[in-house]
């Protein structure tokens, strides 16, 4: 992500997430340590309007002990961004995949898929997918003036496969897309809403004839 002379690469090694920065259009670069965790995903990175870059990541927490979350395998997702003085990090989302954090690890495949990002004029949004009582594609929406204010919206659920990976984009004419595959049977989709507006709208991509098995992760330009 690139805003002015500063460059962000954000990026995942082993269970560790860290950031490369440049200030001098790339020519050098520092790095940051993001977050580590046993189970995380790769990140996410995007730079806002007024050249703030936010960082997004999923990882599985274990709560042992009850505290302010309650004991479980918990599925979260976490923003990181850079201000003035620094970087914050709040956590977006939080969901109890399994109450005895003393089993296993939910299976990873399922429920632990790497989030996607973008920011509108006052908003961040974030695309995962997950499976609980079928799989659901999720967006997220924070106030980048206060991420402490998010929600959640379910814009696919019940699909027959979950989709591994979200890309999202932002038109600047007041429209949030999404984009993913379905199941490995069917065409890739995308989603849109107006901004203001909690209805969201499919379209298919048509793929040609002799296409049969689409595979990979999508990307996104708007």
């Amino acid at each position: 992500a690139k805003y002015g002379n500063n460059v962000y690469v954000a990026y995942r090694s082993g269970n560790s997430i860290a950031c490369l920065i440049s200030t001098d259009n790339g020519l050098s670069f520092t790095g940051m340590p993001v977050a580590s965790a046993e189970y995380i995903t790769n990140p996410a990175i995007c730079v806002s309007g007024n050249g703030t870059p936010y960082i997004v990541w999923g990882q599985y927490a274990q709560i042992i002990t009850k505290g302010p979350q309650d004991p479980g395998w918990h599925l979260q997702y976490y923003v990181k961004w850079r201000t003035g003085t620094g970087w914050s990090e709040r956590l977006l989302y939080d969901f109890i995949v399994d109450d005895n954090p003393f089993n296993p690890p939910p299976d990873t495949n399922n429920y632990l898929s790497p989030p996607s990002i973008t920011v509108t004029t006052d908003s961040g949004y974030v695309g995962f997918s997950y499976y609980h009582l079928g799989v659901k594609v999720n967006t997220l929406r924070f106030l980048l003036s206060n991420p402490a204010y998010h929600s959640t919206q379910v814009i696919a659920p019940a699909l027959s496969l979950a989709p591994k990976f979200t890309a999202l984009g932002y038109d600047k004419g007041g429209r949030i897309l999404v984009s993913f595959l379905p199941d490995i049977a069917s065409p890739p989709k995308i989603y849109w809403r107006n901004i203001g507006s909690s209805a969201w709208r499919e379209l298919e991509i048509p793929l040609p004839q002799d296409y049969i098995w689409p595979a990979g992760s999508p990307s996104l330009w708007a």
